[in-house]
């Protein structure tokens, strides 16, 4: 039948054969489109029996085309990795290095606990490419002196720390290569770019989900050319992250002890927590203003979905590296860190990677804090996607805004939405379709991505170069009509940093005026939760709410009612506190 240009829907007495052309035909609109075998095979079995060619059964189509069309790509997705493994050994007679040091997974000790706390400062400028290898000498030889936490593993302690030491790799592997040539490739060895760096970018997508079926999953199959990190990979950093958080409580050093209160707390002094620029004031801010940095918020249930979201890490090229799937109801911190440590596992030892996050600013904090990804720190900044930026404290804009940072050029940290973009049509096919099916066709999407965008990266650099152009000719006539020299400016700007990112003082003055302020504020959220509760329920009783979104109202109804009587309770609390003159000042205002 093969020979014969036609494909068969079994191995063994096949009743079906599906041309090979019509099943190519169809693999590539598939790419194109949300794949639905129903609406196919129904319009071709409408089409052949307007032609007089009647099937018979009720649905004579969509089970044995399904089979034919899934085994025929798998086939031609399996044909295409063995000529791009006989061209990559070709390449490696060519450039030894190319196939050289395959990185392997990694333990999440392994990322965490090779470098010595005395040496990593992370805002302290690389040094040169021999200062980078001493300080990489001087972790390997701590690697073997480091403790495990104990709640982690104890019992794999030993496995652990006879981990070998990975050889450096002296450019990046060919699986950076192949999904990012601009970024990674086009280099016989890599030292000449090592005083450069890599743009990446991280971003999860909660619409993109799975629904949880009652049964087992469907036969798992792999894409031979696959995005996504192993489950058990991810699952290990969770274990990691909760067993370093419980077990290692670690207050501000420069912490003042509580003094006695009045009718109005006050607060301790502010203070900028080790390594890092920003005030512990301005990054409770952050934390409060965002919901990816709330851990425990519920974004997607998982009661419903056994896949909540999906995160990917792209190159600044918007071309995807990795992708995870997340299993939790919160933006979990280690589908970042896992993502991240794929990448140092894959990168000469020094070169600089530039993360830019929604809540760059809070992973910044806890790698800092905890020590995640401590020998990689050294030589990693972090900036926040600028469509995000605004929504962050005034003096986290100043130190993580991507245009105040220096390395970041022009790129703009939300490659991963346009991305998601790109894949909306396949968010309703993605939660009934089975699991690893659906895992099967967004590798196969990401790939043609990939393939797609490669042919337009000519366009991309020379549209950007051209917008580069513009703006530094922008900036260079800018800076002619201050009359300033750019010493003075730098100076001023520095000092302008230094002015505004400097800790709150104390609160010791005006508290009657600080009480109503926080008052108003309550009020505020208050207002806000009230009006939330209200929406949640017209949801819940709408007849014609889909049953998904009645399900998730229902347990962020819950979370809400709970969170408004906190706010209530607290609201009364302030308001009880209040003195005579701060109440009619209250009336005033309100």
């Amino acid at each position: 039948l093969v020979r014969s240009g036609l494909f068969p829907c079994a191995p063994v007495f096949p009743s079906l054969a599906v041309e090979i052309r019509l099943l190519d035909f169809v693999r590539r609109l598939f790419l194109r489109i949300a794949p639905n075998h129903t609406a196919w095979c129904q319009a071709a079995t409408d089409f052949l029996g307007a032609q007089g060619y009647r099937l018979p059964g009720e649905d004579p189509l969509r089970r044995r085309f399904a089979n034919a069309l899934q085994w025929f790509v798998t086939l031609h997705d399996q044909a295409s990795t063995k000529i791009n493994s006989i061209l990559n050994t070709a390449r490696a007679q060519i450039i030894p290095s190319s196939m050289a040091n395959i990185p392997a997974k990694r333990s999440p000790l392994f990322h965490c606990e090779r470098a010595n706390v005395a040496e990593y400062n992370p805002w302290t400028n690389r040094a040169s490419n021999s200062g980078s290898a001493d300080s990489s000498n001087r972790e390997d030889a701590n690697t073997s002196g480091c403790k495990r936490a104990r709640s982690f593993d104890e019992s794999d302690d030993d496995d652990d720390a006879r981990e070998s030491e990975p050889r450096s790799l002296s450019r990046p592997s060919e699986y950076l290569r192949s999904r990012c040539p601009l970024c990674f490739g086009g280099y016989s060895t890599y030292q000449n770019f090592c005083s450069e760096s890599v743009v990446v970018c991280v971003d999860a997508c909660f619409t993109q989900k799975h629904n949880a079926g009652k049964g087992s999953r469907d036969p798992p199959r792999v894409h031979p050319n696959t995005f996504f990190l192993p489950e058990d990979y991810v699952k290990e950093w969770k274990v990691y992250v909760d067993s370093q958080r419980a077990s290692k409580p670690q207050p501000s050093p420069t912490k003042r002890p509580k003094k006695s209160t009045n009718v109005i707390e006050k607060e301790d002094d502010d203070c900028c927590e080790d390594g890092l620029r920003v005030p512990k004031s301005v990054l409770d801010g952050c934390l409060s203003s965002f919901t990816a940095a709330d851990e425990a918020r519920v974004k997607g249930s998982t009661q419903f979905f056994d896949v909540t979201a999906q995160m990917a890490l792209l190159c600044r090229h918007d071309r995807p590296l990795w992708a995870v799937n997340m299993h939790t109801a919160g933006e979990g911190q280690h589908y970042t860190l896992a993502l991240l440590a794929s990448l140092f596992e894959h990168l000469p030892s020094d070169v600089i990677v530039r993360l830019l996050y929604d809540i760059g600013c809070q992973l910044h904090r806890s790698c800092v804090k905890w020590g995640f990804l401590k020998p990689y720190m050294s030589r990693t900044t972090f900036a926040i996607s600028i469509f995000h930026a605004f929504g962050h404290q005034w003096p986290c804009q100043i130190v993580y805004h991507p245009r105040k940072c220096i390395g970041y050029g022009l790129s703009d940290g939300e490659g991963a939405e346009r991305l998601w973009h790109a894949l909306s049509r396949l968010i309703a096919y993605g939660r009934v379709a089975g699991y690893y099916v659906r895992i099967y066709n967004l590798d196969s999407q990401l790939n043609f991505s990939n393939e797609e965008s490669l042919f337009r990266l000519g366009i991309w650099l020379r549209r950007k170069w051209g917008s580069c152009e513009e703006k530094l000719k922008e900036a260079t006539e800018s800076l002619r009509d201050l009359g300033e020299t750019e010493d003075i400016l730098r100076a001023q700007w520095t000092a302008q940093v230094q002015a505004q990112t400097k800790p709150l003082p104390r609160r010791s003055k005006n508290l009657g005026k600080s009480a109503v302020e926080e008052v108003i504020r309550i009020r505020k959220s208050r207002d806000m939760l009230t009006e939330k509760v209200s929406h949640l329920r017209e949801i819940i009783i709408n007849p014609s709410t889909p049953t998904w979104d009645v399900a998730t109202a229902e347990l962020e109804l819950q979370t809400a009612k709970e969170s408004l009587s906190k706010v209530q309770a607290k609201l009364a609390s302030k308001e009880r506190a209040l003195g005579e003159r701060q109440r009619v000042q209250l009336r005033t205002l309100v």
